[in-house]
């Protein structure tokens, strides 16, 4: 009886103590998120062992470390900076060693490749040479893995961009033409240089008499709002159009080219995506308010002043770019 009792003791005892502690994951993994293509920790372990021709594992469990591997992505301008650390701790969490590696471009896989680099060769010292230990003051924090939006403030911002547009008002019938523009900004300070060039529009006054009508326009505005998320922005302008409109008469007596010169109050809108590098594409948006409304006429056979085309009181356009970040 006496027996039984200990036993019975001896087992609330043993289920009494604390269990085990788990074994600790040798590699330890932190990349943005969204990953982008910087992998995994699967695929960066499989990168080790195909380097190193064993367990990575193994090497880390010989030489008594364990490894974190950390990426973050910092925006700087049109390009991305990607900064990894390699950190390499003993049995006891304390840091042994410290590498990290900088790279600039839109892809994460070339610096993924250097940290396998770096690791292998932690990971090939001879385990009575661990890596060295480093001072607390070498203590390396990676910036926030998040990504962070431009800060373009700090610099020149320049989006030159060029392609077809589309306008309602300006002439007889929605016509197509060309459209280039340029922004230059620095911090609030925004300046938008535009031109754009229309084809021909014909526009008749009897079954063999007409005109055709063409269009070229200068613009120049002042962008104080841009909204900026990631690699989007959006800027926000106002400012004035100069415009050229020129008349070709066809089927009259007396048939001539007359050139009209107008200035337009403008309000236009630029939102751009940023795709590899440097490049993005863009779709504007733009209304005119003319000072002046241009009128097209012509005189009849009794002298008779007959009109055949009159600019809208307001126009619009709209823009789809392809352009370059500098």
């Amino acid at each position: 009886m006496l027996l039984s009792g200990f036993a019975l003791w001896l087992v609330g005892v043993l289920a009494a103590l604390p269990a085990d502690p788990p074994s600790r994951t040798w590699l330890a993994w932190q990349v943005p998120d969204p990953p982008a293509d910087c992998g995994s920790r699967a695929g960066f372990e499989t990168q080790l062992q195909a380097s190193l021709g064993r367990s990575p594992a193994e090497d880390a469990a010989r030489l008594g470390v364990s490894v974190q591997a950390h990426i973050a992505r910092v925006e700087d301008g049109p390009s991305a900076t990607w900064i990894g650390e390699i950190r390499v701790l003993d049995a006891r969490d304390r840091p042994r060693g410290v590498r990290r590696v900088e790279q600039s471009g839109a892809s994460c896989r070339p610096l993924v490749d250097t940290m396998v680099l770096v690791t292998t060769l932690i990971l090939q010292a001879p385990a009575d040479r661990p890596p060295a230990p480093v001072p607390a003051a070498t203590d390396l924090e990676l910036p926030n893995p998040q990504p962070r939006p431009r800060r373009q403030p700090s610099g020149w911002l320049r989006a030159v961009a060029a392609g077809p547009m589309t306008g309602l008002g300006a002439l007889p019938v929605p016509y197509l033409g060309l459209q280039a523009t340029a922004i230059v900004r620095r911090g609030a300070l925004g300046l938008l240089l535009g031109g754009s060039l229309a084809r021909r529009s014909g526009v008749a006054a009897g079954p063999m008499q007409g005109a055709d009508l063409s269009r070229a326009a200068v613009d120049v505005a002042w962008c104080p709002v841009q909204v900026t998320r990631g690699s989007r922005a959006v800027d926000l302008c106002a400012g004035a159009e100069v415009v050229r409109l020129r008349a070709t008469g066809f089927g009259f007596p007396l048939s001539a080219t007359e050139d009209r010169w107008s200035v337009a109050g403008l309000a236009a809108a630029q939102a751009r995506q940023q795709l590899w590098g440097p490049l993005f594409v863009a779709a504007g948006l733009e209304l005119t308010v003319p000072t002046q409304r241009d009128r097209i006429a012509y005189s009849d056979q009794v002298g008779a002043v007959r009109e055949i085309f009159q600019v809208a009181p307001v126009a619009g356009g709209a823009q789809l770019l392809v352009g370059l970040l500098f």
